[in-house]
């Protein structure tokens, strides 16, 4: 089984070096109970350590079955270790000491501790056993692991004689299968007990000496020795009968004898021999026959399982009450700002929009986009324009309302009022969030109107039926509508009459009241057939008479023509217009821009392409005539005192279409979506309301420098953290180091010491994340109280700093990964652990 050749030892110290063993060979049988005796210091323990591969020696060879030793394999799956001060984890039960190397089902459990005398401490605590039941249990443990070898450090150093037998009997029962080698200084149970015998003196191994089974006593009657016949005795057990052979030089007689008539029986045997007779008494040394009755199963599964690693974390994390204290609140402390800090940083300017919107719980948003301009070097700022609308159409076409806002109203086409409400253009699409009373509109002349803005406006809502004038082409002529439908609002649940009524906040908030509140409805299409008809006047860059100037004189509004549709009647010479690029011209109009009518009759003139302006970001709001007419002629003249520039019918109405993009205040969108809202943010369209604006004064915030220092301090807090994981996770190794150890004498794998060092720190710091959470959430509600109360007037009811799902998931997260650095970096110390000189040291 085991080979040694030319084994040699030795321990280097600064200045000298010590021989612990010198040239060693030896070959040991398969099984059988060997002793290894000898004086303190002489090299026992060091040749038992290097047989269970605890040590290497500094010279020679060693094999087992003509193998080389593979000491992380080999002292696995071939060895069983029992240590001199027992080595156990007294925070386990002794079940689960005995599952540390294999998983053990409870009948093998049961059994193991029955042969060691056990079976009913199984659920105790190793700490509350005795130095005897200590010993048997560490025996039992070596038990509980398949094993060719059982190697013992001074099993009996530290018990009385009582127990000393007791396990003298265990290891010659295991001994019957297994080689079982014990260092010992006990040299009269080496002689009882043993099969074989190694002495060591000074490094010196002697011979394996075989121990004869017989003890015998030679003498001549008259010179008996009444000492020697007390040896015999001393060797003779209590329950059993024992052959006692006596020899002569002619005879040999045999009887047998029990404890109690020993000496009676064999003085009386004597008598019987002659005084000069030479009589040799022999007697069969009694040691216990029976062979260990267990059986190893192959399949076992690897030992220390999860719930006992659990176990042993949790016995870590309160080993020291005070420390945990100081700790826990520490890392509680630096989770709850690591948590706000992370709703700060995690600030999601479409979650908390999209909260914001809900608790105002409005209907309707004006929009604006803002761009850059190069050239004058500034942010322009735009709600209205082609441009704006055709990234809007992309999303939600049917949400896009175009409004503007208005100062009169005329009643049933008599009494004009003075009020402010908004005309909205709506898409026939839209959903009306809250319902209608009476029909959508069907004819241009029909529109809807608001609960609230009927009652304001004709004391009832039941006002189906009547009749409004509005300019909607923005002259002094009103153009009458019928009222179709009323669209239902929840302005008495929100007290809307009450915020009118209250002048610090309808100051602020006016426009977005009138907005919601204060409002009629046109059909979109409807309004595009009823603008053909009409004159459209103002229209920036549609003066194609100034082609030539200087582009402040080009988009002035002053110089800017009024258009419609032309009739033949109106003109006074020249020819109506027989295709789209002709139009006939007003003389008033050439006489404002001081033009002879024979200086423009039958001449081209082109229009500015406003988009290939240096500033021409700065036009997207406007109309680019271009698109419509690159070039036109001028083929009459029209004596018309309201239109400017004739234009045919397919021409007024593609101005028509334009002039929707671009002739009311801004877009605005209904009821949006986080969709909706995520998909204005990419484009960097914002909803211009005074309630939310504090959204976007946030979202810049997070993007200055004060936003970095946030993720800066959160970095801080991470490390701080993690230091003091690591510093907590360092004093539970240095004080378990001894247990580590063991652990890694049986053979428990390095990932499995690592979960449980892993486990203590996720277990406290998983406790102080839920109660960073907890107080980090408290902390929040107060955070948005300051900063709501602090900027905003007293009617907003809305959080500025939501608790975001990734708030919690990166708090977890980094709670883990803090965890698995905090256990990792002191672990290194674990691998740099040399098991045998920290039990040698322990011990």
């Amino acid at each position: 089984m085991f080979k040694l050749r030319n084994i040699c030892k030795v321990y280097q110290n600064e200045d000298s070096e010590l021989i612990a063993l010198n040239n060693v060979n030896l070959e040991f049988p398969d099984k059988g109970l060997v002793f290894i005796v000898g004086k303190s210091g002489s090299g026992k323990s060091t040749l038992l350590n290097i047989l269970g591969s605890l040590e290497t020696p500094t010279s020679g060879e060693i094999t087992f079955k003509n193998n080389k030793i593979d000491t992380p394999e080999f002292r696995k799956e071939v060895i069983s270790f029992v240590f001199q001060d027992f080595n156990l984890l007294y925070d386990l039960s002794l079940e689960e000491n005995l599952t540390i190397s294999e998983k053990k089902t409870t009948l093998e459990i049961n059994k193991i501790l029955r042969i060691v005398g056990l079976e009913d401490k199984k659920g105790t605590k190793v700490r509350y056993l005795s130095g005897g039941e200590k010993q048997r249990l560490s025996i039992a443990r070596a038990l509980s692991k398949k094993f060719d070898v059982m190697l013992l450090d001074e099993p009996t150093g530290n018990l009385d004689s009582k127990n000393s037998e007791t396990i003298f009997d265990l290891m010659k029962m295991i001994s019957k299968d297994k080689l079982v080698i014990t260092v010992t200084h006990d040299y009269e149970s080496a002689l009882k007990y043993g099969d074989y015998l190694i002495e060591i003196q000074d490094g010196f191994v002697s011979d394996l000496k075989v121990i004869s089974n017989q003890i015998s006593i030679q003498f001549r009657k008259d010179e008996l020795e009444t000492n020697k016949l007390l040896e015999l005795y001393e060797t003779v057990s209590k329950e059993k009968e024992v052959e006692v052979t006596f020899i002569t030089e002619d005879k040999i007689q045999k009887i047998l004898v029990t404890k109690k008539t020993f000496l009676s029986q064999l003085t009386k045997k004597i008598n019987e021999f002659s005084d000069e007779e030479q009589i040799t008494i022999s007697i069969q040394k009694e040691t216990k026959k029976d062979k260990l009755d267990f059986e190893y199963h192959e399949d076992h599964k690897k030992g220390f399982p999860f719930l006992f690693q659990f176990k042993y974390a949790i016995s870590l994390v309160f080993m020291s009450k005070i420390r945990l204290m100081i700790t826990f609140l520490l890392l509680t402390i630096t989770a709850a700002l690591l948590f706000v800090h992370t709703s700060i940083v995690a600030f999601n300017t479409v979650n908390t929009l999209d909260n914001a919107i809900k608790q105002i719980d409005r209907n309707y948003y004006k929009l604006i986009k803002s761009e850059y301009n190069e050239p004058t070097d500034r942010e322009i700022h735009f709600g209205k324009g082609k441009y704006l609308y055709k990234i809007l159409e992309e999303k939600s076409p049917e949400k896009i309302i175009s409004s503007r806002a208005y100062q009169e109203l005329r009643i049933d086409n008599e009494t004009k009022l003075s009020k402010d409400y908004y005309l909205h253009l709506y898409d026939e699409e839209l959903n009306f969030n809250l319902g209608y009373v009476g029909n959508l509109p069907q004819e241009e002349n029909q529109i809807m109107m608001t609960d609230y803005m009927a009652q304001t406006t004709f004391g009832t809502i039941d006002v189906i039926g009547r009749e409004v004038g509005i300019s909607t082409t923005f002259t002094e002529s009103f153009d009458t509508y019928r009222i179709s439908g009323i669209i239902k609002t929840d302005y008495e649940k929100k007290g809307i009459p009450d915020l009118y009524a209250d002048e610090s906040y309808y100051e602020e908030n006016w426009i977005d009241l009138d907005y919601n509140y204060q409002s009629v409805y046109l059909r979109k299409d409807h309004y595009i057939n009823i603008l053909k008809n009409k004159h459209l006047s103002n229209i920036p860059g549609s003066n194609f008479l100034l082609t030539d100037e200087p582009f402040a004189i080009y988009m002035n509004t002053m110089f800017a023509p009024t258009y419609k549709t032309y009739n033949e009647n109106e003109i006074t010479s020249g020819r109506k217009p027989e295709a789209d690029q002709e139009v006939v011209v007003s003389s008033k109009f050439l006489d404002r821009m001081m033009i002879e009518e024979k200086d423009v009759l039958d001449k081209e003139y082109a229009y500015r392409d406003i988009s290939q302006s240096i500033n021409y970001k700065l036009y997207y709001k406007n109309i680019n005539f271009s698109d419509i007419l690159k070039n036109v002629k001028v083929v009459g003249i029209t004596n018309s005192e309201t239109a400017d520039v004739l234009v045919t019918e397919s021409v007024m109405e593609k101005i028509a279409q334009e002039f929707y993009y671009s002739g009311y205040n801004r877009f605005g969108i209904v009821n949006p979506t986080k969709s909706d809202l995520q998909y204005l943010l990419d484009k960097g369209i914002k909803l211009e309301d005074e309630q939310v604006n504090l959204v976007y004064r946030m979202e810049e915030l997070m993007g200055s420098p004060l936003g970095n220092a946030f993720v800066i301090i959160e970095i801080f807090l991470i490390l701080i953290t993690t230091l003091s994981l690591i510093t907590y996770c360092h004093s539970s190794i240095r004080e378990k180091k001894k247990e580590i150890a063991i652990m890694k004498s049986l053979g428990v794998p390095k990932y499995k010491v690592f979960s449980i060092f892993y486990m203590q720190n996720f277990i406290q710091t998983m406790m102080s994340c839920i109660a960073g959470i907890v107080l980090g959430y408290l902390l929040s509600g107060q955070l948005n109280q300051i900063y709501i109360k602090g900027l905003t007037n007293y009617k907003m009811r809305y959080d500025i700093f939501l608790i975001e799902p990734s708030s919690y998931y990166v708090s977890f997260g980094i709670a883990i990964l803090i965890s698995a650095v905090a256990t990792f970096i002191p672990f290194r110390k674990v691998n740099q652990i040399d098991v045998v000189l920290t039990l040698k040291n322990s011990n």
